[in-house]
């Protein structure tokens, strides 16, 4: 497979679940690394590729276009809408977005059943970003410290902020600052730029940001946790940011280790000695 021997960013998906002793055992993909299909019948193969192809690769094994045509592209990106600096809506009324209800397209390269969390990339500060968690319960919108250093972002420019976050079991988290930092979402011609205050956190973590309600409220998004994705009216059609179910898997089992890594962090003191008087 071409793509097997490349580079590109490929989402390679797990392993077909079920009972391998229902499935046909003279057939195997080399996608999913299992039986039960061929490669040639691989429908999750054939969406993967399509959105390579959406993505700018694959260009060698397709019909390349006209000038022209890049031109226009390359302009219609240029005009992508864009939200306000103050993280308000886009000052222009977009147009009614195309009625886009759930589909089976929405299924499309999940494996079922799931309870996975919704894990998404983004672009922050011009770099993609991913491992990053959807959680419409979060107040606030976390950059982890780790990432962002990465990101090439310095310290001095976070405002302080007095803002605590409270955890899953009630600790309180003071943040290290805020920060202010262009983000974009979504694929052209849906992609929306923008920017948004992360509120800054030194702690372990698995992901590298939280995406709370308040970039979910600016955005008008909404989540699928079933079909692992959010929606978001543009100013064409309804744009749609799909969830990574093998990066969720990864990050489930990386929180699995920080918790162990905090429970051998806790130094616990040996009981009083009672002496007999």
């Amino acid at each position: 497979m071409a793509i097997k021997d490349s580079n590109l960013n490929v989402r390679w998906p797990p392993r077909t679940r079920g009972d391998p002793a229902t499935r046909n055992l003279n057939v195997y993909c080399h996608f999913h690394r299992d039986i039960g299909h061929s490669i040639e019948n691989c429908r999750n193969l054939k969406e993967e590729i399509e959105d390579l192809i959406r993505r700018g690769y694959l260009k060698k094994y397709i019909k390349h276009e006209s000038s022209e045509s890049i031109d226009r592209q390359a302009n219609q990106r240029r005009e992508a809408p864009e939200l306000s600096k103050n993280n308000d809506l886009p000052q222009r009324q977009p147009q009614p977005p195309e009625d886009r209800p759930i589909c089976g397209d929405d299924a499309r390269g999940i494996q079922y059943s799931h309870d996975d969390a919704l894990i998404v990339k983004l672009e922050i500060n011009d770099f993609e970003v991913k491992q990053i968690l959807g959680d419409s319960r979060s107040s606030a919108d976390v950059l982890f410290l780790e990432a962002f250093d990465k990101l090439q972002l310095e310290q001095s420019d976070m405002e302080r902020t007095d803002t605590p976050l409270v955890g899953f079991s009630g600790e309180v988290v003071r943040p290290l600052g805020r920060i202010t930092v262009p983000v974009a979402t979504g694929m052209w011609p849906n992609l929306v730029r923008f920017e948004r205050t992360f509120l800054v956190v030194a702690t372990l973590s698995s992901y590298n940001a939280i995406l709370g309600r308040p970039i979910l409220y600016a955005l008008r998004a909404v989540m699928f946790i079933y079909y692992l994705s959010k929606k978001f009216p543009t100013s064409y059609e309804v744009g749609i940011v799909r969830g990574d179910q093998l990066e969720s898997h990864k990050c489930y089992v990386a929180a699995l280790k920080v918790k162990e890594k905090l429970a051998e962090d806790v130094e616990l003191e040996s009981p009083p000695e009672h002496t007999k008087e």
